[in-house]
């Protein structure tokens, strides 16, 4: 015990902690001892999906993520299935009532997803939309209008072209930008009888939020660039597609001109071998929509609860 004060009385309380705690220690198989101190197993994990999951007075919350890089679809199971599931998706906004049965959610995830899980006994309201692609993919051609609305050191001049490629190929002003450039396209709506939709971004470099005739449609982070988009117009539909870049090439151009931008206090950026970090060598990194753009009609998938 640390100092002199009350030192009998404080050694007596931490002998007294001492044998409580040798009295609740296991030694053993770790998946056995967690389960002798009442540890609820998360047999999600075993799909590969990774999660965090907190209580409240109404139920149970989980927030469960893909971090795998292929698609996780199937009866998932969770430890506290216990009421109805409510899923909400972060990225979207979709919510609903999702099929369940056997203390398992059938779940939808493609890789880099995330979704919100909620157990409520006194949920109500719409069902969750289970979706699958349908036909072939048809590429969306047209004229891409590209303008800069944000970042930085200062914004290109706004250009127009046929074909998707790194926006850094379009002059110094670019190739040194960093931030965010609105993609827009005027298109028709595929020829048939399909009238919902499933919008594949292709490459993006890095994320892209997306709107459909003046409506979100969501926000993707990747690696899996697609959404669903609904139902279009047969003529005349305006996709935009807000990307933002990371911030590399603005690094590289500050270090190239010499520019003081480490201004930390307490430590400055380092390398990963702790050496000053000098970013003017460092390749100039794609950045934008690279495409290819495509459409694919969707279908409902009928996903009953038992």
């Amino acid at each position: 015990m640390p100092g002199l004060r009350d030192l009998e009385a404080r050694r007596d309380r931490l002998r007294a902690l001492n044998a409580e705690i040798r009295r609740s220690v296991y030694v053993g198989p770790l998946e056995a001892g967690l389960t002798a101190a009442g540890t609820q197993r998360e047999p999600l994990v075993d799909r590969g999906l990774s999660y965090v999951r907190r209580t409240s007075d109404t139920g149970s919350f989980y927030f469960v993520a893909n971090r795998t890089s292929t698609a996780v679809e199937g009866w998932i199971p969770f430890a506290t299935a216990a009421g109805t599931a409510v899923v909400m998706n972060p990225m979207t906004g979709e919510t609903g009532i999702a099929a369940s049965r056997n203390g398992t959610v059938y779940l939808q995830m493609p890789a880099g997803s995330s979704l919100i899980v909620r157990f409520d006994n006194e949920a109500s309201g719409r069902h969750w939309s289970y979706r699958t692609e349908a036909g072939t993919a048809t590429s969306l051609k047209g004229t891409w209008r590209v303008r800069f609305i944000s970042g930085g050191p200062e914004l290109p001049q706004p250009y127009e072209t046929r074909e998707l490629t790194s926006w850094t190929g379009h002059g110094a002003p670019a190739e040194r930008f960093a931030g965010t450039a609105v993609y827009s396209l005027t298109f028709d709506r595929p020829p048939g009888t399909a009238n919902q939709w499933i919008l594949d971004l292709g490459s993006v470099k890095e994320t892209a939020r997306v709107r459909v005739n003046g409506r979100s449609a969501g926000t993707l982070l990747g690696p899996d660039y697609s959404v669903f988009v609904g139902t279009l117009k047969p003529r005349g539909n305006k996709l935009e597609v807000e990307v933002t870049s990371l911030s590399a090439n603005r690094i590289r151009d500050l270090d190239i001109r010499g520019v003081e931008w480490k201004t930390f206090h307490d430590t400055n950026i380092v390398n990963i071998n702790y050496r000053p970090l000098d970013a003017s060598k460092w390749d100039v990194l794609p950045a934008g929509l690279l495409g290819p753009v495509t459409l694919r009609s969707s279908r409902e998938l009928v996903v009953e609860s038992r």
